[in-house]
């Protein structure tokens, strides 16, 4: 079954009748079984409930279909069903089949609320509501029904188990803390009786047997992990269902007395319950948090305490090491001086060794190097003849050897071989030899030793020193026979110069032999230098290792004086905060037993008490105070114990303010039931005489209003009744006691939030403070009523910074403006709203927001938005008295921000001394600022402390410098801003005083105004704006500054008033008796202007107005100021720049090109009887406030608008405000015709004498 809803922006007939063409080609065509569910906010048009009323009583709505449409229908039909149904080819009869489809498959939902004469109206207009329709009346849940949704929701919580069992340990702990107290006290005096006894003194009195206490053990502990939330859910529910029933009697009083309509719905219920949770949870988190903070601090405190005392003795032990090690580095110095010259000496010797053995060395390399140069001369030719037998091969041996009669060359070469080896010198010896395997590895491996002088004599006579003996020669015979020459040649010549190298090379062996001797000597003595050297090595390691044990020491005890020095600074900077510190954990820990009575009267005033009025919630809040008390909840301590930390609460004022959200509990408290009782009897009777307390208080002030001698002589006696003042002050106080019985300020804010809302422009009325709280705390979105506009400013003001976004319903972009505020979550302000809001924005306002893929979505008009978690929406409305239907209570916080009495008072006597003293205002202004700049440097300051105690070790805090510098500055910075802050409180008392002289002018605007602001509840048309009066006020004051100028000019004024003069004018502060009822009487006392109506004064009207405040004629019948308004536009040359305009159906399009053309050239518009066009009021008033704000086209100064209309609650109120009303009787005789028509003439006329 498919559900279908309403859900569009400019839903009308079209529209829905649209919607019902889907429904019948959904369940009739397609056969889908359709829910279709509507509920009365929906139904914008009557004509809805027509067509409904035809579906529900025959099933078919005349005209919906035409004869394209139908056929389309009907053949849609047939293709859905196919041959499972049989269908009538008569279109008629398809039709019928059609509509009996839809009869069975689809089922309308009607959701309407009983409340006011619609639902009656609508169920005698179309009886098939009644007669077709199901009806299921949603009665108010029962007392019994409350109870148990609140027990099941307290029952099953574990938040409120684990208090239970915190709270029943607890109990337990202290009882067994008591046992061991009274175990203490009775061991003491039985020892004390026995010494006693012992000394004689028999008339010793012994203690009596106390009463035995259960003592915990394992099985108590076992019963207390048991359901121990059971009791504290019955008496929170029965709280509850108190609450909710005492909210519904409160309603009721609140419509007969003050015809205020308020609705309390079991969902308000359901949402006290589920803030509470959330708030208690909040509170406890946040005293965790203070606790942990303030724990950490106390920890590092007392840590840093202990540890003064153990510096104190380490740094006592500390010093005679170091003096022992001192006296150690001492003789290690000596000794390794001494062993150090022994050293030197020892290294100068070997130095001379050293140089003399260099110099025998260099003499041995010398005479080697001569030895080597020579045998470096021959080697190479001895090396290449080696090469040259290398190279030859066995085939060129051998062809040496074949040779039968080889050459002489070849002959002679062997018979050097043979020389040299010893041989007979003929050729058969040397083939001999050259038939040896290895004859070339012989000649090569030769010892030249054994070429002895007599054999080198020989080679060279026999052949070496035969010309013909030569390499070159004997290659042209053979090439293996010349290189054997080539070695013959080159051995022989390399034993010569063998052997004449041979004594050098003695010479320098025996030079090396002497090096040796002397390099031996030389490592004897550089060991004994290396040992020396060692053992001068492990002395100076001795000594380095010493020297770090003493630098050692010394940092030991430089940094346990400098950890001492800082830890006695922080004791001494921190010692009174640790005290404070340690009250503020004690408060912290016995106000727990206070966070469910004042999280249940929080989430209370955040769920009911916003409709409501400051003396409606008071008596309220202090029945929920008392229900809680007789259950035993607790909510705020008793007297006693507030007067026992009156001490701490006025050192919390100037430090640590942030706590107060947690403590508000003790710190501001309410007293027993009977006292409070008497107080607010007290407070209802002082109320009631208010004003007249303002009449004598005004006269008193107008009293000192003397001669310039007589103000002289009262300012010299102000300082001396300033102590006299001060007790009458504090007197009234207690006379007065306007505080609320419970400050839900300090639970849900803090004071540097509600300072930084009064800068922001918020009044300091404790309800417009309280209004402030349930704004920014309301799980819902707040729907203030605002008709003075003063939340508006706030929360422009308070938004500022984050982009707000101001919109109206009925702007031509608001839902995409919308769309993208909450997608990129910025703050929203809908404002001036009526008592209905548009239907699409039910997701918004209920926040349905669905999960997918990680996006949270929202359902906002046709298309899917995602949901930013910054978006906020804020909804006023300036109707004063708005009748909003239980729908909107349901799905927004709604909160009465109609101004109170203090709060006009406070804000016109902000004007009159801002216009008067403009000084002494901004000296004000300027002060509120600083002190709350320096409440939150405060609180910044103590966090910053804290934090830098919490996040850091003791040693690291003692050891970082810094640290406690920072410490130290932040303790000065607290000390300086607590001197500021006092010093601005002796300052605001000063400029308070300055700024009550203007008092008496504000009081009476306060006056003037609530007189006339209930006019609206016999008229709606009477609708006074405070910023009407205060402009209406600056004129007037400015008209007689001018009079009064002009006048003093030409002495018509005296300077001085007499005392028995000035005493004269309190003959009017007398009480008079009853006027008689009669104008003859008025006339007679009051004068002949309070007898007759005055004329209808265009002039001073058109002087007043301008082109964003039009002029508001109100019609009366037999009257009509069109003619005065055309006589007054020719008077002033506008005579065909005058454009009327009767407004009716169809005239809006019509009125919005006239007034576009004549704000453009400067023409007047005079809009006639727009009580006849309801329907275009939101249009009009969106274009009276273009006016204001230039949203649209600049507009002309000369611009002016005219209104008229009977008396209409449609007429938008914010131009009712905004604009200058005039009422136009029809007059009543010759005189009163006369009167009026000779107070239409401009004064030219008289001039000119036309």
């Amino acid at each position: 079954m498919e559900l279908v809803d309403v859900l569009s922006k400019n839903y009308g007939q079209n529209e829905f009748r649209e919607d019902l063409r889907k429904l019948y080609g959904q369940a009739g065509a397609d056969g889908k079984p359709t829910v279709f569910l509507l509920n009365d906010t929906q139904i914008v048009k009557e004509s809805f409930l027509e067509d409904l009323n035809c579906i529900l009583g025959s099933g078919e709505v005349p005209g919906l279909f035409d004869y394209q449409t139908k056929d389309l229908i009907i053949k849609r039909m047939r293709a859905a069903c196919g041959r499972e149904e049989k269908i009538p080819d008569h279109p008629d009869a398809a039709m019928q089949f059609l509509i009996q489809r839809v009869r069975d498959r689809l089922h309308i939902v009607l959701c309407m609320s009983p409340i006011g004469d619609s639902f009656r109206r609508r169920c005698r207009m179309f009886p098939s509501l009644v007669n077709c329709c199901t009806i299921d009346w949603v009665a108010n849940w029962p007392q019994n029904a409350l109870y148990s949704v609140a027990f099941r929701f307290f029952s099953n919580s574990q938040l409120l188990r684990d208090i239970a069992k915190q709270q029943q340990l607890n109990e337990a702990q202290a009882a067994q803390a008591k046992i061991a107290e009274q175990k203490a006290a009775a061991t003491a005096a039985a020892k004390a009786a026995v010494i006693a006894k012992n000394r004689g003194q028999s008339n010793m009195q012994l203690l009596p047997p106390k009463t035995p206490v259960p003592v915990i053990t394992q099985q108590t502990q076992q019963q207390v992990t048991g359901d121990a939330a059971l009791p504290i859910a019955e008496r929170l529910s029965k709280i509850c269902v108190f609450i909710h029933s005492s909210v519904e009697e409160a309603s009721d009083r609140f419509q007969k007395e003050m015809k205020r309509r308020t609705y309390i719905t079991p969902a308000l219920f359901l949402e006290m319950v589920n803030l509470f949770f959330k708030i208690l949870q909040d509170n406890i988190q946040k005293q965790n948090e203070q606790i942990t903070k303030y724990e950490g601090g106390m920890t590092v405190l007392n840590e840093t305490k202990k540890q003064v005392a153990t510096m104190q003795e380490e740094l006592r032990k500390m010093e005679p090491v170091l003096v022992k090690q001192s006296e150690q580095i001492r003789e290690l110095m000596q000794k390794i001086g001494s062993d150090t010259a022994h050293t030197e000496e020892v290294r100068a010797a070997v130095a001379i060794e050293e140089a003399f053995v260099k110099e025998e060395a260099d003499k041995a390399q010398i005479l080697a190097d001569d030895a080597q140069a020579e045998l470096d001369k021959i080697t190479p030719v001895f090396e290449e003849a080696n090469r040259a037998l290398e190279s030859l091969s066995k085939a060129a041996v051998n062809e040496v050897r074949t040779f039968a009669n080889p050459p002489e060359a070849v002959k002679r070469v062997m018979f050097a071989v043979c020389t040299l080896f010893g041989r007979k010198l003929d050729w058969d010896s040397a083939r001999q030899m050259l038939s040896q395997a290895n004859f070339i590895g012989t000649l090569i491996h030769f010892d030249i030793a054994d070429i002895t002088d007599q054999l080198d004599r020989r080679m060279r006579k026999d052949f070496l020193d035969d010309p013909d003996f030569k390499p070159d020669k004997v290659e042209s015979v053979s090439k293996a026979a010349a290189n054997i020459c080539q070695w013959i040649v080159a051995i022989v010549e390399f034993a010569r110069v063998s052997k004449i190298i041979e004594p050098k090379k003695q010479a320098a062996q025996d030079a090396h032999n002497k090096l040796a001797d002397l390099q031996e000597k030389l490592e004897d003595k550089r060991k004994q230098l290396t040992d020396l050297e060692d053992a001068l090595k492990v002395m100076q390691a001795q000594f380095d290792a010493k020297k770090q044990e003493q630098s050692k020491t010394e940092a030991d005890i430089a940094q346990t004086r400098k950890r001492f020095v800082n830890a006695e600074k922080l004791v001494s900077a921190l010692g009174d905060e640790g005290v404070r510190w340690q009250q503020q954990l004690k408060l912290l820990e016995e106000s727990s037993q206070y966070l469910q009575g004042s999280a249940l009267i929080s989430s209370a005033m955040l769920s009911y008490v916003g409709p409501f009025t400051s003396s409606y919630r008071r008596d309220l809040i202090i029945s929920w105070i008392e229900q809680c008390e007789d259950l035993n909840i607790l909510v705020s301590p008793e007297k006693e114990e507030q007067d026992q930390n009156s001490k701490d609460k006025e050192k919390d004022k100037n430090f640590g303010k942030d706590n107060q959200s947690q403590n508000s509990q003790i710190k501001d408290s309410a007293n027993d039931k009977q006292k409070r009782k008497s107080k607010v009897k007290k407070n209802d009777e002082v109320g009631n005489k208010q004003s007249t307390l303002k009449k004598n208080q005004q006269s008193s002030l107008k009293k000192g209003q003397l001669n310039k001698q007589q103000q002289q002589q009262d300012e010299e006696n102000d300082d001396e009744d300033d102590d006299g003042d001060e007790d009458e002050e504090e007197n009234k106080e207690e006379e007065f006691d306007d505080s609320p019985p419970f400050a839900l300020d300090e639970i849900l804010s803090t004071p540097v939030m509600t300072r930084d809302w009064n800068i922001q422009g918020l009044p300091s009325d404790s309800l417009s403070i309280e209004n402030a709280v349930l704004v920014t705390n309301t799980r819902k979105w707040p729907l203030l009523i605002d008709p003075q506009g003063q939340a508006n400013r706030w929360i422009r003001a308070k938004e500022r910074d984050n982009k707000l976004r101001v919109l109206r319903m009925n702007e031509q972009h608001f839902l995409r403006t919308l769309t993208n505020a909450v997608r990129f979550g910025q703050p929203v302000m809908l404002e001036d709203v009526g008592e209905t809001l548009d239907p699409q924005l039910a997701p918004l306002l209920t926040q349905q927001t669905v999960k997918q893929g990680g996006r949270t979505i929202l359902r906002l008009g046709d298309q899917d938005v995602d949901f930013n978690p910054s978006f906020r929406l804020y909804i006023t409305t300036k109707l004063a008295n708005p009748h909003f239907l239980p729908d909107l209570f349901i799905k927004s916080t709604i909160i009465n921000f109609t101004v109170t009495s203090q709060g006009l008072e406070e804000q016109l006597l902000a004007d009159v001394v801002g216009n008067e003293k403009s000084e002494l205002e901004e000296a004000k202004d300027k002060l509120v600022r600083d002190m709350a700049a320096d409440a939150k440097l405060l609180v910044q300051t103590e966090a910053k402390i804290l934090a830098l105690m919490r996040n850091t070790t003791v040693q690291q805090l003692l050891d970082d410098t810094s640290l406690i510098v920072s410490l130290d500055q932040a303790k000065k910075t607290s000390k300086e801003i607590i001197e500021r802050v006092k010093q601005a409180q002796i300052t605001e008392k000063q400029l308070m005083k300055a700024r009550n002289e203007y008092r008496p002018m504000a009081v009476r605007g306060s006056v003037l105004y609530f007189a006339i602001v209930d006019l609206a509840q016999l008229d709606p048309i009477n609708q006074p704006s405070p910023e009407k009066i205060t402009q209406d006020k600056d004129k007037e004051k400015e008209k007689l500054e001018k009079q009064l100028k002009s006048r003093q000019s030409k002495s018509h004024i005296p300077q001085l008033e007499t005392q028995k003069q000035h005493s004269s004018l309190q003959l009017n502060s007398a009480q008079l008796p009853a006027l008689p009822p009669s104008a003859d009487a008025s006339q007679r006392k009051q004068g002949p202007q309070f007898a007759q109506s005055p004329p209808l004064d265009l002039i001073r009207a058109h002087k007043d107005s301008s082109k964003s405040t039009p002029i508001i004629f109100i019609l009366s019948s037999g009257a009509d100021p069109t003619q005065h308004v055309l006589r007054f536009a020719q008077s002033k040359g506008y005579e065909g720049r005058l454009h009327l305009l009767s407004l009716g159906q169809g005239q809006g399009p019509i009125a919005l090109q006239l007034l576009k053309n004549a704000t453009s050239r400067g023409d007047w518009v005079f809009l006639q009887n727009c009580h006849l066009a309801a329907s275009w009021m939101p249009e009009l008033e969106r274009v009276c406030l273009s006016y204001q704000v230039q949203e649209t086209a600049p507009t002309h100064n000369e611009f002016r608008l005219f209104l008229s209309a009977m008396p209409t609650s449609s007429f938008p109120v914010a131009v009712l405000q905004n604009g200058i009303k005039l009422t136009n009787e029809p007059p009543a005789g010759v005189r009163a015709n006369m009167h009026r028509s000779i107070g239409a003439l401009a004064p030219e006329v008289y001039e000119e004498g036309v």
